[in-house]
C-alpha cells in the first residue's frame, strides 16, 4: 500500500500542485524543481545526509522537468512507485535479482 499512496501523494504535491503553482506565479522552471528538490529531501531526512541527496537530487530532477514536459503526473507517480517498490525489496521478492 505504501508503494501506491505514498508516490501519488508525492508527486500530485510537488509536481502537480507546487511546480504548476510557483511556474504560474512567474517563477522560473529550474527554481520551482528546486524547491521540489528541497522538500523532497526534508521529509526523506530518514534516509541519512548522504543517501538522501544521492537519491533524491537526480530523481527530484528527472521527475520535475519530466512532468514539466508532459504536463501529466500519472507518467512521474508510476515511475516513482516502480522505484520505490524495487528499494524496498521487490525485485528480490519477484525472485529478479
Amino acid at each position: 500500500m505504501f508503494v501506491i499512496v505514498n508516490p501519488l501523494f508525492e508527486e500530485f504535491f510537488v509536481d502537480a500542485y507546487l511546480i504548476t503553482s510557483l511556474t504560474k506565479q512567474g517563477t522560473k522552471l529550474a527554481t520551482a524543481v528546486a524547491v521540489g528538490i528541497v522538500i523532497r529531501l526534508l521529509y526523506h531526512g530518514y534516509l541519512g545526509a548522504v543517501v538522501a541527496p544521492l537519491v533524491l537530487i537526480p530523481m527530484g530532477l528527472i521527475f520535475g522537468y519530466a512532468f514539466a514536459r508532459q504536463r501529466r503526473v500519472w507518467p512521474v507517480a508510476i515511475a516513482h512507485a516502480v522505484t520505490d517498490f524495487a528499494s524496498l525489496g521487490g525485485l528480490t521478492f519477484l525472485g529478479m535479482t
